[in-house]
């Protein structure tokens, strides 16, 4: 399946820089669509509390613009590592019109640097089946306590093996917040959109 390079981003709001193009940029992405978690809420696996600002959502927002989708998640206080584990991990998931769940998923580990891991560090999901090839799709950037992925549409609608999302509506819009990296992970937080985001340029 052939990916297509996304445009790189800083970070959700700020400008993007095109690839290959010295100092060009797009406009900032906009946020289509937010949603707001409480604080102190974490739990490991749900069910035990625990204090960690690294990874206690506290706001989601999905960008789209210039064929680019951009997911955004703030945390109380962002760090390379959860205090329980070596470095953490978010996944934004919606469902597609066609009624797949795509999972955008990035990491920030400690472990990064070690080549002989054999699992990668961003990507697409498809109804939980990781997409071949799509760590070199999604980007992935921190700025200040907001983690930001950012994709080319075409590359989520060769996920859904063509199907088209533009201009459709995409709904069940969630985030999870991880301790951990890909392989060994513990759930932390979860926050939920409650709306549906149509996939158009938003401003």
């Amino acid at each position: 399946m052939k990916l297509v390079r996304p445009v790189l981003a800083a970070a959700l709001g700020v400008s993007l820089a095109v690839a290959g193009a010295a100092g060009a940029a797009t406009p900032r992405l906009p946020a289509c669509a937010t949603f707001s978690d409480p604080t102190g809420d974490t739990a490991l696996e749900g069910a035990i509390p625990v204090a960690d600002a690294s990874v206690d959502i506290t706001g989601v927002k999905l960008g789209y613009a210039k064929k680019t989708f951009a997911a955004g998640v703030t945390v109380a206080k962002y760090a390379a590592a959860s205090t329980y584990s070596d470095g953490v991990r978010f996944d934004v998931n919606f469902t597609a019109p066609d009624g797949k769940v795509v999972t955008l998923f990035g990491q920030h580990s400690r472990t990064e640097a070690v080549s002989s891991q054999a699992f990668a560090f961003s990507g697409i999901k498809v109804d939980g089946t990781y997409v071949s090839g799509s760590n070199k799709a999604v980007a992935v950037s921190t700025t200040g306590n907001t983690f930001t992925m950012t994709v080319g549409l075409a590359d989520v609608e060769a996920a859904l093996g063509g199907d088209k999302v533009a201009g459709k509506s995409v709904s069940n819009i969630n985030a999870i917040s991880w301790g951990g990296y890909e392989v060994v992970s513990l759930g932390y937080d979860n926050a939920a959109g409650t709306k549906p985001f149509k996939v158009l340029d938003c401003a």
